[in-house]
């Protein structure tokens, strides 16, 4: 695999567009059940957690100058948007064609800790553009 250089937007981007849509789904899942919401909170920490670590196992540099990224070739982006996506089809699929059987609090749990912990890794990448302190 090759070596990308983006721009800083070339991770904030997919961070924020990952948020919303997992922030839009977990909405539609909690239906005024906090405690729902409280595990995605967690789950999103977790994530932000284990994508820092990944950051830096991977060898993700950060050109403050240059404002800059510079991504080693891997195939974790991939997998994490295939899981995203493997989860909201199977869920909306399972909702589509019968509703009840996702309405226990066992399958939102499951989904609302997915995704939560999906969207925390992208989010953790993007922290670590903008935490890191030295410059490549």
């Amino acid at each position: 695999m090759r070596t990308m250089i983006l721009p800083v937007f070339g991770i904030l981007i997919p961070s924020i567009v990952l948020l919303f849509i997992s922030l839009s789904s977990v909405f539609s899942i909690v239906r005024g059940q906090m405690v729902l919401f409280a595990v995605w909170g967690g789950a999103f920490l977790c994530g932000l957690f284990i994508g820092s670590q990944f950051v830096r196992r991977m060898g993700i540099t950060y050109d403050r100058a240059g404002r800059r990224v510079t991504v080693p070739g891997s195939y974790l982006y991939m997998v994490t948007y295939l899981v995203i996506f493997g989860i909201r089809y199977y869920f909306g699929f399972k909702q589509a064609t019968d509703p009840r059987s996702v309405d226990g609090i066992y399958v939102s749990s499951v989904m609302t800790v997915l995704s939560g912990v999906c969207t925390g890794m992208f989010g953790g990448f993007a922290l670590f553009c903008f935490g890191n302190k030295k410059n490549e």
